[in-house]
């Protein structure tokens, strides 16, 4: 009698000894390639617009505190901002699927429209090694995988400047990814300080909460009730337990930091759209004022500055 387990390893272990001839494959029709692909655009747009919609949110409760006005006592501005509402992330939710999702799907639809061709180009060296490897063609393919990825992570980076600006100013997708340009222009460097800062911080930020999580995992599970196997707590491999905690805490981590990142780059923007607008003194944080101010000084004294 053979039981179902034996029947599965009998026909796996004939599957594996079944030459490559024999070897069952599926082929599809063009129209199935086609529609295929077109699953893979439709799930890769409906991710981008999620994280689209994140960054709105994102955005738009970092600059609802950035223009809140600083709380007043004894008649001077105390470094403390009177932030009205407790509920600006769902407002921020409600302003981006009501008035920006037109907006918020087509920023998406352009980095969909690229991962969907990289993973074309991915699948086509897959191809191209199984049919004997064209040195040519892999050239070619590598080529056309390094433009699109590059071309993925310069529209990101628009995109998401695009969404500060239409959390900012309401403009449409268009007006806001132009004034990002701009504005990436004029404060390119105290940008690149800001993201160098936040790249150092985020790093050592996710390092620390990674170890410190996985430390407090593999201690806990030293004591009982955990070490007790008579209880339904018990742990048997406080590793495991680690491991697991450590995996946990790590895209906890990287969660809390892409929005520390988030939030940064928004405080600068909305700096850089006071500075335009001749209000920078008004509401920025005086950190945000001396970064900005002090890279400009800088900026001047090595003879860079306009003529």
């Amino acid at each position: 009698y053979d039981t179902p387990l034996s029947t599965a390893f009998n026909a796996t272990a004939n599957l594996l000894n079944t030459s490559a001839a024999d070897a069952p494959h599926i082929t599809h029709t063009q129209l199935q390639n086609i529609m295929l692909i077109f699953y893979m655009f439709v799930a890769f747009w409906i991710l981008a617009f999620v994280n689209a919609l994140y960054q709105f949110v994102v955005a738009y409760t970092v600059a609802t505190y950035y223009y809140a006005p600083y709380e007043e006592e004894d008649d001077h501005f105390i470094d403390e901002k009177d932030v009205e509402g407790c509920c600006t992330a769902l407002e921020g939710f409600h302003v981006g699927v009501v008035y920006h999702a037109g907006s918020l799907a087509f920023g998406a639809a352009l980095i969909a429209i690229l991962q969907t061709i990289q993973k074309v180009i991915e699948y086509s060296e897959l191809k191209n090694k199984e049919a004997g490897d064209n040195k040519v063609v892999a050239c070619v393919l590598c080529i056309c995988s390094c433009c699109v990825k590059c071309l993925k992570d310069i529209v990101g980076f628009i995109n998401r400047n695009a969404y500060i600006d239409m959390a900012i100013t309401s403009n449409g997708f268009c007006t806001a990814a132009r004034r990002a340009l701009q504005m990436v222009i004029e404060l390119g460097g105290a940008m690149a300080i800001l993201n160098g800062a936040t790249y150092v911080f985020a790093f050592f930020g996710t390092v620390f909460i990674t170890v410190a999580c996985t430390a407090a995992t593999y201690a806990a599970a030293g004591f009982p009730p955990f070490t007790d196997q008579s209880s339904a707590f018990y742990v048997e491999s406080p590793l495991s337990a680690a491991l697991v905690g450590a995996v946990v805490s790590f895209l906890v981590a990287l969660s809390f930091m892409d929005v520390f990142d988030m939030a940064s780059d928004t405080l600068l923007y909305c700096y850089g759209v006071d500075i335009q607008s001749g209000k920078e003194d008004h509401t920025a944080p005086h950190a945000l004022q001396e970064l900005v101010h002090n890279h400009s000084d800088h900026h001047e004294e090595d003879g860079h500055g306009p003529g």
